[in-house]
Protein backbone atom coordinates (compact mmCIF):
# COMPACT_ATOMS: atom_id res chain seq x y z
CA UNK A 1 0.00 0.00 0.00
CA UNK A 2 1.39 3.39 -1.00
CA UNK A 3 1.14 6.84 0.49
CA UNK A 4 2.59 10.27 -0.22
CA UNK A 5 2.96 11.43 3.38
CA UNK A 6 2.09 15.10 2.96
CA UNK A 7 1.14 17.47 5.71
CA UNK A 8 -2.49 17.28 6.78
CA UNK A 9 -3.95 20.20 4.88
CA UNK A 10 -7.64 20.88 4.46
CA UNK A 11 -9.54 21.48 1.25
CA UNK A 12 -12.56 23.73 1.73
CA UNK A 13 -12.78 22.41 5.27
CA UNK A 14 -12.48 18.69 4.48
CA UNK A 15 -9.34 16.84 5.60
CA UNK A 16 -7.65 14.57 3.07
CA UNK A 17 -7.89 10.81 3.35
CA UNK A 18 -4.41 9.35 3.29
CA UNK A 19 -2.88 5.91 3.05
CA UNK A 20 0.21 5.16 5.09
CA UNK A 21 3.80 4.14 4.49
CA UNK A 22 4.80 5.63 1.12
CA UNK A 23 6.81 8.52 -0.29
CA UNK A 24 8.74 9.67 2.76
CA UNK A 25 10.87 12.64 1.74
CA UNK A 26 9.63 12.92 -1.87
CA UNK A 27 9.54 16.43 -3.31
CA UNK A 28 6.28 18.17 -4.14
CA UNK A 29 5.95 18.53 -7.91
CA UNK A 30 3.07 21.00 -7.49
CA UNK A 31 1.92 23.00 -4.46
CA UNK A 32 -1.21 25.11 -4.12
CA UNK A 33 -1.47 27.54 -1.25
CA UNK A 34 -4.69 29.34 -0.27
CA UNK A 35 -5.93 29.27 -3.86
CA UNK A 36 -9.26 30.86 -4.63
CA UNK A 37 -11.18 31.36 -7.87
CA UNK A 38 -14.05 33.78 -8.31
CA UNK A 39 -16.35 34.03 -11.33
CA UNK A 40 -18.68 37.02 -11.54
CA UNK A 41 -18.38 37.70 -7.84
CA UNK A 42 -19.15 34.08 -6.92
CA UNK A 43 -16.40 32.10 -5.15
CA UNK A 44 -16.00 28.74 -6.89
CA UNK A 45 -12.94 27.78 -4.86
CA UNK A 46 -11.66 29.23 -1.62
CA UNK A 47 -8.65 28.50 0.59
CA UNK A 48 -7.36 25.49 -1.37
CA UNK A 49 -3.98 24.18 -0.19
CA UNK A 50 -2.49 20.89 -1.31
CA UNK A 51 0.73 19.24 -2.43
CA UNK A 52 1.15 16.50 -5.01
CA UNK A 53 4.44 14.69 -4.64
CA UNK A 54 6.50 12.67 -7.08
CA UNK A 55 5.13 9.14 -7.41
CA UNK A 56 1.78 10.05 -5.82
CA UNK A 57 -1.73 9.63 -7.21
CA UNK A 58 -4.11 12.21 -5.75
CA UNK A 59 -7.84 12.13 -6.44
CA UNK A 60 -10.10 15.16 -6.07
CA UNK A 61 -13.69 14.40 -5.07
CA UNK A 62 -16.76 16.61 -4.90
CA UNK A 63 -20.30 16.90 -6.17
CA UNK A 64 -21.33 18.69 -9.35
CA UNK A 65 -20.43 22.36 -9.28
CA UNK A 66 -17.96 22.00 -6.42
CA UNK A 67 -15.01 23.20 -8.51
CA UNK A 68 -13.13 20.01 -9.45
CA UNK A 69 -12.56 21.07 -13.05
CA UNK A 70 -11.66 24.59 -11.94
CA UNK A 71 -9.09 23.24 -9.50
CA UNK A 72 -7.46 21.04 -12.13
CA UNK A 73 -7.45 23.92 -14.64
CA UNK A 74 -5.59 26.06 -12.11
CA UNK A 75 -3.10 23.27 -11.40
CA UNK A 76 -2.46 22.83 -15.14
CA UNK A 77 -1.85 26.54 -15.64
CA UNK A 78 -4.89 26.87 -17.91
CA UNK A 79 -6.66 29.18 -15.46
CA UNK A 80 -5.17 31.92 -13.31
CA UNK A 81 -6.44 31.86 -9.71
CA UNK A 82 -8.06 34.96 -8.26
CA UNK A 83 -5.96 34.57 -5.13
CA UNK A 84 -3.27 32.36 -3.66
CA UNK A 85 -0.16 30.76 -5.14
CA UNK A 86 0.61 27.81 -7.40
CA UNK A 87 4.19 26.55 -7.42
CA UNK A 88 5.61 23.96 -9.82
CA UNK A 89 8.76 22.34 -8.48
CA UNK A 90 8.97 25.14 -5.90
CA UNK A 91 8.69 27.91 -8.52
CA UNK A 92 5.62 29.94 -9.43
CA UNK A 93 4.18 29.72 -12.93
CA UNK A 94 6.30 31.86 -15.23
CA UNK A 95 9.37 31.61 -12.99
CA UNK A 96 10.30 27.93 -13.39
CA UNK A 97 12.78 27.53 -16.23
CA UNK A 98 11.45 25.97 -19.42
CA UNK A 99 11.83 22.21 -19.48
CA UNK A 100 12.13 21.73 -15.71
CA UNK A 101 8.70 20.14 -15.31
CA UNK A 102 6.47 18.80 -18.06
CA UNK A 103 2.73 18.75 -17.36
CA UNK A 104 0.54 16.28 -19.24
CA UNK A 105 -3.01 17.64 -19.14
CA UNK A 106 -6.15 15.80 -20.31
CA UNK A 107 -9.02 18.27 -19.91
CA UNK A 108 -12.61 17.14 -19.59
CA UNK A 109 -13.37 18.53 -23.04
CA UNK A 110 -11.40 17.02 -25.92
CA UNK A 111 -8.51 19.10 -27.28
CA UNK A 112 -8.19 16.85 -30.33
CA UNK A 113 -8.27 18.02 -33.95
CA UNK A 114 -11.43 16.32 -35.18
CA UNK A 115 -10.63 16.26 -38.90
CA UNK A 116 -7.24 14.62 -38.44
CA UNK A 117 -6.49 10.95 -37.95
CA UNK A 118 -5.60 9.77 -34.46
CA UNK A 119 -1.99 9.15 -35.48
CA UNK A 120 -1.74 12.68 -36.92
CA UNK A 121 -3.12 14.15 -33.70
CA UNK A 122 -0.46 12.31 -31.74
CA UNK A 123 2.26 13.46 -34.15
CA UNK A 124 1.04 17.06 -33.99
CA UNK A 125 0.99 17.27 -30.20
CA UNK A 126 4.25 15.33 -29.96
CA UNK A 127 5.98 17.80 -32.27
CA UNK A 128 4.57 20.74 -30.30
CA UNK A 129 5.77 19.27 -27.01
CA UNK A 130 9.24 18.46 -28.35
CA UNK A 131 9.60 21.93 -29.85
CA UNK A 132 8.79 23.55 -26.50
CA UNK A 133 11.12 21.22 -24.59
CA UNK A 134 13.89 21.00 -27.18
CA UNK A 135 17.17 19.96 -25.59
CA UNK A 136 15.85 18.65 -22.28
CA UNK A 137 15.00 15.12 -21.14
CA UNK A 138 11.36 15.39 -22.20
CA UNK A 139 12.41 15.71 -25.85
CA UNK A 140 13.52 12.07 -25.52
CA UNK A 141 10.50 10.96 -23.45
CA UNK A 142 7.48 8.90 -24.38
CA UNK A 143 6.80 9.14 -28.11
CA UNK A 144 3.83 8.30 -30.31
CA UNK A 145 4.30 4.53 -30.39
CA UNK A 146 4.79 4.24 -26.63
CA UNK A 147 1.75 6.34 -25.66
CA UNK A 148 -0.43 4.57 -28.25
CA UNK A 149 0.50 1.29 -26.59
CA UNK A 150 0.04 2.70 -23.07
CA UNK A 151 -3.43 4.02 -23.89
CA UNK A 152 -4.32 0.90 -25.95
CA UNK A 153 -5.31 2.88 -29.05
CA UNK A 154 -3.21 1.06 -31.67
CA UNK A 155 -6.38 -0.35 -33.24
CA UNK A 156 -7.74 2.98 -34.41
CA UNK A 157 -4.69 5.12 -35.17
CA UNK A 158 -5.75 5.44 -38.82
CA UNK A 159 -9.30 6.66 -37.99
CA UNK A 160 -10.26 10.32 -38.08
CA UNK A 161 -11.15 11.64 -34.66
CA UNK A 162 -14.68 12.73 -35.59
CA UNK A 163 -15.51 9.10 -36.39
CA UNK A 164 -14.57 7.88 -32.91
CA UNK A 165 -16.95 7.18 -30.04
CA UNK A 166 -16.79 9.35 -26.94
CA UNK A 167 -14.87 6.65 -25.07
CA UNK A 168 -12.33 6.29 -27.87
CA UNK A 169 -11.75 10.05 -27.88
CA UNK A 170 -11.11 9.90 -24.14
CA UNK A 171 -8.44 7.25 -24.72
CA UNK A 172 -6.75 9.41 -27.35
CA UNK A 173 -6.95 12.46 -25.08
CA UNK A 174 -5.25 10.37 -22.39
CA UNK A 175 -2.55 9.28 -24.84
CA UNK A 176 -1.79 12.91 -25.73
CA UNK A 177 -1.32 13.70 -22.04
CA UNK A 178 1.29 10.92 -21.79
CA UNK A 179 3.54 12.34 -24.52
CA UNK A 180 7.02 13.23 -23.37
CA UNK A 181 6.83 11.20 -20.16
CA UNK A 182 5.43 14.08 -18.05
CA UNK A 183 6.45 14.74 -14.46
CA UNK A 184 2.88 15.75 -13.59
CA UNK A 185 -0.27 14.20 -15.06
CA UNK A 186 -3.51 16.17 -14.61
CA UNK A 187 -6.56 14.18 -15.70
CA UNK A 188 -10.08 15.61 -15.60
CA UNK A 189 -12.55 12.71 -15.66
CA UNK A 190 -10.35 10.70 -18.05
CA UNK A 191 -12.58 7.61 -17.94
CA UNK A 192 -15.92 9.29 -18.67
CA UNK A 193 -17.59 7.24 -21.41
CA UNK A 194 -14.84 4.60 -21.38
CA UNK A 195 -15.88 0.94 -21.03
CA UNK A 196 -14.88 -1.24 -18.08
CA UNK A 197 -11.88 -2.82 -19.82
CA UNK A 198 -10.68 0.60 -20.91
CA UNK A 199 -11.00 1.98 -17.40
CA UNK A 200 -8.94 -0.88 -16.00
CA UNK A 201 -6.24 -0.40 -18.63
CA UNK A 202 -6.13 3.33 -17.99
CA UNK A 203 -5.82 2.75 -14.25
CA UNK A 204 -2.93 0.34 -14.86
CA UNK A 205 -1.12 2.92 -17.01
CA UNK A 206 -1.66 5.67 -14.42
CA UNK A 207 -0.21 3.40 -11.72
CA UNK A 208 2.72 2.50 -13.98
CA UNK A 209 3.48 6.18 -14.57
CA UNK A 210 3.29 6.95 -10.86
CA UNK A 211 5.58 4.02 -10.08
CA UNK A 212 8.07 5.63 -12.45
CA UNK A 213 7.97 8.86 -10.43
CA UNK A 214 5.20 10.91 -12.05
CA UNK A 215 2.81 12.88 -9.85
CA UNK A 216 -0.86 12.40 -10.76
CA UNK A 217 -3.83 14.65 -9.98
CA UNK A 218 -7.21 13.44 -11.22
CA UNK A 219 -10.94 13.58 -10.76
CA UNK A 220 -13.69 11.15 -11.72
CA UNK A 221 -17.44 10.57 -11.46
CA UNK A 222 -16.86 6.85 -10.83
CA UNK A 223 -16.27 6.03 -7.17
CA UNK A 224 -14.34 2.82 -7.92
CA UNK A 225 -11.72 4.75 -9.86
CA UNK A 226 -10.55 6.44 -6.66
CA UNK A 227 -9.24 3.07 -5.46
CA UNK A 228 -5.92 3.81 -7.19
CA UNK A 229 -5.49 7.07 -5.25
CA UNK A 230 -2.87 7.39 -2.54
CA UNK A 231 -4.71 10.43 -1.21
CA UNK A 232 -8.15 11.92 -1.73
CA UNK A 233 -9.13 15.58 -1.32
CA UNK A 234 -12.80 16.38 -0.92
CA UNK A 235 -14.25 19.68 -2.11
CA UNK A 236 -17.25 20.62 0.07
Amino acid sequence: MRNICVSAVRVNGAPPRRRRGFGEGRAAIISLRNVGVTFGGVAVLSGISLDVRAGAIVGVKGGNGRGKTTLLSVAAGALRPSEGEVAIDHEGFGRASAGEVLIGYAPQESALLEQLKVIDNLRFWNAAMRSEHRGDAHAKGSGVAEVAAGARIEGYLSKKVYRLSGGMKKNVNFAVALLGDPDLLILDEPTSGVDADGRRRMADEIKRRAAGGAAVLFTSHGQDEYDIADEIFVLN
